[in-house]
C-alpha cells in the first residue's frame, strides 16, 4: 500500500520543479519561490531547489537568501558549477569581494575554460584594487577567448586605473579592430582621448558610441564634455538634455547642466538642476555652494546665506563661504553677521604679510597714521599697553589696553624689530635697504590695500577704527569711555576732571569686544564720534 504513494509523491515532485522552473523562466520570481519551497519541503535532500531558488532570489536582490540557498545547495553537491557563479554573484553585490574570488575560484577548478567565471574573478579582483591579480586573470581568460572583447575592454580600464593610458589606448583599439560594431569599445577609447584633452577625437568616438547604443545616457554625458571643451555650449547643452530625457535621474547629468546654465546665465534653470542634485545628495556640499552663488546672482539672499551656512557648519575652514555669505549679508543690510564673516577672513590668512597690522588695528581703534608710528618705546608687554597718538591733546600719548587675542600678533611685531634694529614696531619686511624699514601712513595704505585685495574686500584703512567704535557702541560702553581709547577731547568738564578711569578699567572695556562686527543701527552715533 505504501508503494503508490511513494511514487505519486515523486512524480508530483517533478511536476512542481517544472512549474517552478518555468515561472523563473518568466521571471515571475515570487511565484518559482513558492514553488521551490514545495520541493525543499517534499525533498530537502536535493540541491536543484535550493540552487534555483538562490537565482530567483538573487534577482529579487535579495542577496543574503541568495547566497545562504548556494550554501544549501553546494552542502547537498559541491561539484555544482552554477551553484558557486551565483553565490558569487551574490556575495559581489554584497562587497564580500574575498568570498566571491573564492567561490569563482574554485568554480574554474572544475570549469577552467569557463568564460563568465574568469570575467567575474576579473571584476572581482578590480573591485578590491588588485590590479596585478586582475591583469593575470585577463592572460588566463584572452588564452581561452582571444577574440573576446570583454577582457581588452577591462584590461584597458586596469590599465587607466594604473595611470597607463598608452596600454589602455592599445587595449581599446585591438577591442575595435575584434569588433568595430562595439559601442563600449568606442566609448572606452573616446574616455582615454578626452584624458588626453584630444577633445575633437573624443566626440567622434561619441558620436560612434552613440550611433550603435543611443539609449546610453552616460555617452551623452560624456560627449558634452568634449564639446564643452570645444567651446560647442549650445551642443554640449543638448547632450544633456538628450541624457536627462533618457535617465531623468542621473546625477551626473542634472549636476553638470547646472553648472552649464550657469555658466550661460541660465541661473533660475541652473538652480533647478542644484535642487534636484540636493535632493538625491543632501550632503553634497559643492552642490549647495554652487547654489548658494546662483540664488545670490538671482537676487534670493536670504536662501544664499542659508547655503553658505549650510557648507561653513560642515568646513569651517571653507573661507569662499565665509567670503560669499559676507556679500549676501551685506545686500540684505546684516553689517554685523557681513563682519564676522570677515573677522574670519582675517584670522584665517595671518601668513599674508600685514594682516596681522590690521587685526592689531581692529581691536585697538588707533588711526592708520598712529599705528604705523607706534615705536617700541612705547610697547608695555609686561602690562599690556601701547601708548601713541596724533592730532589732539586727548590723542597724543593715550594708552591702549592690548586685548588677550592680538597680544601675541603685537610681541611678534616687537620682536621681529628688536631683530632688525628698528624702534618702530611696525616695519616694511619688503625692502633692502635697513634705513627705510620703518611703516609710513602711505605704506601701511599700500599695505592693506594688498591685504583686501587678496581677500577679496572692500574697505579702507579708516575702517578698522570704525569698526572699532561701532563695536563699543555695539556693546553699550559709554562715549566717555569711547573717546578716551579712541582720543577724542571730552567737552563734558565732570567727566573731564572728576572721572578717573584706570588702565585696568579700560582692559575691562576693551576685553568686552568679541569679534568686532557693528550693527547697522549703530552708524550714526559713530559718524558723531569720528
Amino acid at each position: 500500500m505504501l508503494f503508490p504513494t511513494l511514487v505519486c509523491a515523486q512524480i508530483n515532485t517533478d511536476r512542481v520543479m517544472t512549474i517552478a522552473r518555468n515561472a523563473l523562466y518568466f521571471e515571475d520570481y515570487v511565484l518559482s519561490i513558492q514553488y521551490f519551497n514545495q520541493v525543499i519541503n517534499a525533498k530537502p535532500y536535493l540541491y536543484e531547489p535550493y540552487f534555483f531558488r538562490a537565482l530567483a532570489k538573487l534577482n529579487l536582490e535579495d542577496f543574503q537568501g541568495a547566497e545562504a540557498d548556494c550554501d544549501a545547495a553546494i552542502q547537498r553537491n559541491p561539484f555544482v558549477v552554477g551553484a558557486y557563479q551565483i553565490r558569487g554573484l551574490a556575495r559581489i553585490r554584497q562587497s564580500k569581494f574575498d568570498g566571491a574570488i573564492e567561490d569563482y575560484q574554485k568554480a574554474l577548478h572544475y570549469d577552467p575554460e569557463n568564460i563568465t567565471l574568469w570575467h567575474n574573478l576579473t571584476l572581482s579582483h578590480i573591485q578590491k584594487k588588485d590590479y596585478d591579480s586582475a591583469k593575470e586573470d585577463l592572460e588566463n581568460l584572452l588564452k581561452v577567448s582571444p577574440r573576446y572583447t570583454r577582457a581588452y575592454l577591462m584590461r584597458g580600464e586596469v590599465s587607466l586605473q594604473q595611470k597607463d593610458t598608452i596600454a589602455a589606448l592599445n587595449d581599446f583599439n585591438k577591442a575595435l579592430e575584434l569588433d568595430k560594431y562595439d559601442p563600449d569599445a568606442w566609448a572606452a577609447r573616446a574616455i582615454v582621448k578626452l584624458q588626453q584633452s584630444k577633445y575633437g577625437e573624443a566626440e567622434s568616438d561619441f558620436d560612434r558610441a552613440i550611433h550603435l547604443s543611443a539609449k546610453n545616457a552616460g555617452n551623452y554625458i560624456n560627449r558634452a564634455l568634449a564639446r564643452f571643451h570645444q567651446n560647442n555650449l549650445r551642443g554640449a547643452m543638448s547632450d544633456y538634455d538628450l541624457a536627462l530625457d533618457i535617465d531623468p535621474n542621473n546625477f551626473i547629468g542634472h549636476y553638470n547642466r547646472g553648472l552649464l546654465r550657469a555658466r550661460v546665465g541660465d541661473d533660475n534653470r541652473a538652480i533647478e538642476d542644484f535642487d534636484f542634485v540636493i535632493k538625491m545628495e543632501p550632503d553634497n556640499m559643492m552642490a549647495i555652494f554652487n547654489r548658494g552663488l546662483l540664488r545670490a546672482q538671482t537676487g534670493d539672499y536670504r536662501g544664499a546665506i542659508q547655503d553658505y551656512s549650510t557648507v561653513i557648519n560642515q568646513h569651517p575652514n571653507f573661507l569662499a563661504g565665509y567670503y560669499q555669505r559676507a556679500e549676501a549679508r551685506k545686500k540684505i543690510g546684516d553689517r554685523k553677521g557681513a563682519e564676522q564673516d570677515e573677522f574670519k577672513l582675517l584670522w584665517d590668512n595671518l601668513d599674508f604679510p600685514y594682516v596681522d597690522a590690521v587685526l592689531i588695528s581692529l581691536y585697538t581703534g588707533w588711526r592708520p597714521q598712529e599705528l604705523a608710528l607706534i615705536q617700541l618705546k612705547d610697547v608695555d608687554l609686561e602690562n599690556q599697553t601701547l601708548t601713541g597718538g596724533l592730532k589732539t591733546k586727548a590723542g597724543k600719548g593715550r594708552v591702549v589696553p592690548i586685548h588677550h587675542k592680538i597680544f601675541e600678533l603685537v610681541k611678534s611685531n616687537y620682536d621681529y624689530a628688536n631683530s632688525i634694529g628698528s624702534k618702530f614696531l611696525f616695519n616694511d619686511r619688503n625692502v633692502y635697504d635697513k634705513s627705510n624699514l620703518y611703516m609710513t601712513y602711505d605704506k601701511y595704505r599700500g599695505r592693506f590695500r594688498k591685504v583686501m585685495k587678496h581677500l577679496n574686500l572692500e574697505h579702507t584703512p579708516d575702517d578698522t577704527r570704525h569698526t572699532f567704535i561701532s563695536e563699543c557702541k555695539a556693546l553699550e560702553i559709554s562715549d566717555y569711555v569711547i573717546k578716551l581709547l579712541i582720543g577724542h577731547e571730552l567737552k563734558d568738564v565732570t567727566e573731564k576732571y572728576y572721572t578717573h578711569r584706570t588702565i585696568e578699567q579700560l582692559r575691562g572695556y576693551v576685553e568686552l569686544i568679541p569679534e568686532l562686527p557693528a550693527p547697522e543701527a549703530y552708524q550714526g552715533a559713530i559718524r558723531d564720534l569720528l
